[in-house]
């Protein structure tokens, strides 16, 4: 930072929100950001969410909003192939993208998984952080206990043509996250014209007034709502894209997205 002699515009992607005197002002998170204020030109975060998260932390004047990018898909591969690829067949698939990690909502969708028809599949792609296998493990032995071992599966990291065909036999895609920043999941959601549940989140719920339809979100952050908006979305799906999500993803497309860093790039540099 003390050598920053130009002006520099840095884009925040993970800026949760933070309980509390210590983590919000005193921790040494805040105190960095403090700082990355005071040397960057400008400071660009995804949301208005995100923007009221660091107020008080920045100068207001340099916090700029720019949406997620969500990158121009070329056409999924056909879907029966895909699904036949995957051994679905008459099966409904429900899919969650990411990380395994506790807040993006795994164990919420074997807990709603009860609820649902026999013939709903849960795919979760992604792995565990390393060190963190014991996480995989605590959701197999829920899904045991749940008695619906049969009904999740685990893909892991799966290479792009092979992330496309899931995104193709996908049903309805899953965003239950207990809480959130800017998605890359839910970006690359967008980018497939899936229906998409999520939670009613501050940062959905801007999508949604972005372009109403687009998101199906659920409260509170129960297994009941979420088995219940899966239902309702599943109930009004087809294999067509949706689209209100494909609106949505042609508003955030990546050139739109980029010209509105170049027009801060711009500004940046004048100054």
């Amino acid at each position: 930072l003390q050598s920053m002699r130009r002006p520099v515009v840095i884009t925040m992607h993970d800026v949760f929100e933070r309980a509390g005197l210590w983590e919000r002002v005193l921790s040494p998170a805040a105190l960095g950001l403090r700082r990355l204020g005071s040397a960057a030109s400008s400071l660009v975060v995804h949301s208005e969410e995100e923007r009221g998260r660091i107020e008080g932390l920045v100068p207001a004047g340099k916090v700029e909003v720019v949406p997620h990018f969500v990158e121009v898909r070329r056409a999924l591969p056909d879907r029966t192939a895909s699904r036949t690829a995957l051994r679905i067949r008459d099966e409904r698939a429900i899919t969650l993208l990411g990380f395994i990690t506790k807040r993006r909502g795994h164990r919420l969708v074997i807990d709603a998984l009860r609820q649902l028809p026999d013939d709903v599949v849960a795919l979760f792609v992604g792995t565990t952080i390393e060190g963190r296998d014991h996480v995989q493990q605590g959701l197999l032995e829920q899904a045991e206990q749940a008695g619906v071992a049969e009904r999740v599966r685990f893909l892991g990291f799966l290479p792009e043509n092979e992330l496309e065909q899931v995104l193709a036999a996908t049903d309805v895609a899953l965003c239950p996250f207990e809480r959130m920043s800017a998605s890359g999941a839910l970006a690359t959601w967008f980018s497939a014209g899936r229906p998409i549940v999520a939670t009613d989140l501050a940062p959905c719920r801007e999508f949604r007034a972005m372009q109403p339809g687009s998101l199906h979100l659920f409260a509170p952050y129960e297994s009941d709502p979420l088995a219940r908006c899966i239902s309702e979305t599943q109930a009004n799906a087809s294999d067509a894209p949706d689209p209100q999500v494909q609106a949505l993803a042609r508003r955030l497309a990546t050139p739109r997205i980029v010209d509105r860093y170049l027009g801060l790039y711009r500004a940046a540099a004048s100054r």
